[in-house]
C-alpha cells in the first residue's frame, strides 16, 4: 500500500524527469519500494494500527 502511495506521490510531481531516461525511472522505483518497506517495517505511518482499531470496533 505504502509502495502505491508513493508512485503515486511521483505521479503528481510538478517537475518532469529533465532526462527523460527508464533507468532513472527504473531507479525511482526501487528508491520507492525500498522506502516503502522501511517505512511499513518501522511502523511509522500508522496504516496498520488504524486498521487494527477499526477491526477491533475502536473509533479513533
Amino acid at each position: 500500500m505504502l509502495r502505491q502511495l508513493i508512485s503515486e506521490m511521483h505521479k503528481g510531481a510538478l517537475v518532469d524527469d529533465i532526462f527523460g531516461s527508464s533507468a532513472n525511472s527504473t531507479y525511482r522505483e526501487l528508491a520507492d519500494a525500498r522506502t516503502a518497506d522501511a517505512l511499513a517495517q518501522r511502523g511509522a505511518i500508522g496504516i496498520a494500527a488504524m486498521i487494527e482499531g477499526q477491526l477491533q470496533g475502536e473509533a479513533k
